[in-house]
């Protein structure tokens, strides 16, 4: 193996930004739930819809909790300014999976707190009522 492409990976492991990864690396166990990824496909137009113009609001509380990077924050307004609302949203959906393994109940929160309930409602109707 060439001794770059080595320091490389050793540097990019030991950066926490994909903790799953970085845990099957190690052995570990992970947890995933591709349910809730599952439910981001089967609902994503309607979410895009309403959360599309909000986008600037969400993103803020979601770096904060852990569920977006900065890097994530870059990517997701690149895509905006470049391509629209519709698009950085998607990029943002896409994102949400990627770092936190808490990231559904997180992401429910936000958009509750944020008072876009009815969006937090289409992904878990059971968890908004017991809220």
């Amino acid at each position: 193996m060439d001794l770059n492409v080595q320091t490389e990976f050793i540097v990019l492991y030991s950066i926490p930004v994909f903790p799953r990864i970085v845990g099957l690396l190690e052995g570990e166990y992970v947890v995933t739930d591709d349910h809730y990824s599952g439910l981001l496909d089967i609902f994503a137009d309607q979410i895009l819809n309403r959360i599309s113009s909000r986008i600037t609001d969400l993103i803020p509380p979601l770096v904060q909790s852990g569920v977006l990077i900065r890097e994530d924050t870059h990517s997701i307004l690149a895509e905006r300014a470049n391509n629209g609302e519709m698009l950085a949203t998607w990029e943002l959906l896409f994102q949400l999976p990627c770092r936190k393994q808490e990231w559904f109940q997180d992401f429910m929160s936000i958009l509750i707190n944020l008072d876009l309930k009815h969006v937090a409602e289409i992904l878990d109707p059971d968890l908004c009522t017991s809220k």
